[in-house]
């Protein structure tokens, strides 16, 4: 409000969403600078950034049906709405940072993946067969 005051500007609901926009922004990019460094010099910003991914991580399920929702959302609002493609940016601006954590965090960690091999699922067995499908001889080509 001082810098509105000093500058001469009337503060509208609009500029101070956009001043709160930008103030988050800078936090937010200073807490992932800071969890960039080495797990044992972070500070809490890094920790929080990490508490973050970590429960991200084991949303993973619900990741892909929320990603649906909002871009629904979206192109439907900018469908029915003025702004128009503004909305879409707006929504993907919001979960595409979440998205793309998400994904960075899943490479790092292979063991979220299952018992830690590439490539493998949880439960997989080591040979890399299914058990209990076996083939079915009067019946080429299907499993049973």
């Amino acid at each position: 409000m001082l810098a509105f005051a000093v500058a001469g500007v009337r503060p509208t609901p609009v500029r101070l969403a956009g001043v709160g926009s930008a103030a988050v922004a800078v936090v937010a990019a200073v807490a992932v600078a800071d969890w960039l460094r080495p797990a044992a010099s972070r500070t809490h910003a890094g920790r929080f950034v990490q508490d973050i991914l970590d429960a991200a991580l084991h949303q993973w399920p619900t990741l892909r049906p929320t990603l649906a929702a909002v871009l629904t959302t979206c192109a439907i609002g900018a469908v029915v709405n003025d702004y128009g493609i503004r909305l879409v940016t707006y929504g993907l601006i919001t979960v595409l940072p979440l998205l793309a954590l998400t994904c960075v965090r899943a490479a790092r960690e292979p063991e979220a993946r299952g018992d830690g091999a590439p490539g493998r699922t949880r439960g997989a067995p080591a040979s890399g067969r299914t058990q209990g499908v076996t083939a079915r001889p009067d019946r080429p080509g299907r499993l049973s």
